[in-house]
């Protein structure tokens, strides 16, 4: 688990601070990849990294992020099994999951566990932004080829 916030930082939950974004994937490159993307992006900050959903839910306690971007399918807890877990301790959590599966009973059980977001990893980079922006505002999202499935 990665931490890159300043532990004597403080984040004021006002309308003009910085979004504080937590990573959630076993795989380092894909988190490495989703680093570079949302730091690249103005007023957003990845705070904390987690490579499983077990680090996840300590990394919420320690560094109350505002919206989760996590990976389905992890060792040990899954993404929707983090999911209900993360929205117990932090019920004003926001969670985009991102994930290579797009069957819609998974996107519908992700939903009902908590998350407010759901892109497909072969649309990640394109819809990353507009996901984390919607999710952020407290809206739902759900990418173009899963809205494709949805009906």
């Amino acid at each position: 688990m990665q931490d890159h916030s300043n532990p004597t930082d403080s984040h004021p939950h006002n309308s003009n601070h910085e979004t504080r974004i937590m990573l959630v994937d076993d795989h380092d490159l894909t988190r490495e990849a989703l680093t570079e993307h949302i730091t690249a992006h103005s007023g957003w900050s990845v705070v904390t990294e987690a490579a499983s959903g077990e680090e996840a839910i300590e990394s919420v306690k320690q560094q109350a992020p505002d919206v989760v971007a996590m990976d389905m399918h992890m060792p040990g807890l899954n993404g929707i099994e983090t999911t209900a877990e993360l929205v117990k301790i932090s019920p004003s959590i926001k969670i985009l999951i991102i994930s290579n599966y797009v069957d819609t009973s998974l996107v519908k059980a992700a939903f009902r566990a908590g998350a407010s977001g759901y892109i497909s990893k072969q649309a990640a980079f394109e819809e990353l932004v507009p996901g984390i922006e919607s999710v952020a505002a407290g809206k739902q999202y759900v990418c173009r080829n899963i809205q494709l499935q949805l009906g």
